[in-house]
């Protein structure tokens, strides 16, 4: 719970300074739009991408949602049985995600010829798509396969709260980030509650724990 407070403490104190910046700027010079991208490597294991629009309230403050993808890169102990293991290609997890976010951005820090820097905050709810399935091989004594079968489950955990912050950089037009995100997200939530022939799958993954990562992207402004 510290590094969520810490988190929001952040954003709350970036809004405030983008609200007193507000009254300085004049209405008609706000560009609206924006396009971004933006990637991921995380404590998890996993890297993620994802793509969002954003609507620009203020000068300052944007509201948006992007739609985005995470996998995780390593494999953890393979659920299996006496007879049975999950299919080589379900032993990394992964899953779509929507996320409704809003963007608070400080004023200019400073700037290097046409390249201005400013401080920004990300927070958003990451809406994981409820539903996990794996493949299930049986095997023979002496290794062969024998036949598929398969595991689902719609229960589990597929909602999480993160935040995003870090520098900001670039034109009216094109801006690029680098910064630090944290998330509540459990990237073996859904999958913990699955099981096959009474054994869990929760047996094998590793404990939940926050996320943390570092995060780049860029977005276009028009």
């Amino acid at each position: 719970m510290g590094h969520i407070r810490l988190m929001l403490i952040t954003a709350l104190l970036l809004c405030h300074m983008s609200i007193n910046a507000e009254d300085n700027v004049g209405e008609d010079e706000i560009t609206r739009n924006s396009i971004a991208v933006e990637m991921a490597l995380t404590s998890d294991d996993t890297w993620s991408v994802e793509v969002g629009y954003r609507f620009r309230l203020l000068h300052f403050l944007s509201a948006g949602v992007s739609l985005g993808y995470w996998k995780t890169y390593t494999e953890p102990n393979v659920p299996n049985g006496s007879n049975w293991y999950v299919s080589d290609e379900d032993r990394k997890i992964s899953n779509f995600y929507l996320r409704p976010n809003i963007m608070f951005i400080t004023p200019k820090l400073f700037s290097i010829r046409d390249c201005i820097f400013h401080l920004y905050a990300n927070p958003g709810l990451m809406l994981n798509i409820p539903y996990a399935k794996a493949d299930i091989d049986i095997i023979e004594p002496n290794g062969a396969v024998l036949y598929n079968d398969k595991a689902t489950n719609h229960k589990g955990k597929w909602c999480a709260f993160d935040i995003g912050c870090g520098i900001m950089f670039g034109t009216d037009d094109v801006n690029f980030s680098i910064g630090y995100q944290f998330s509540t997200i459990d990237v073996y939530g859904m999958h913990r509650d699955l099981s096959y022939k009474g054994k869990s799958f929760a047996d094998f993954y590793p404990k939940r724990k926050c996320q943390h990562g570092a995060v780049i992207g860029i977005s276009y402004n028009f």
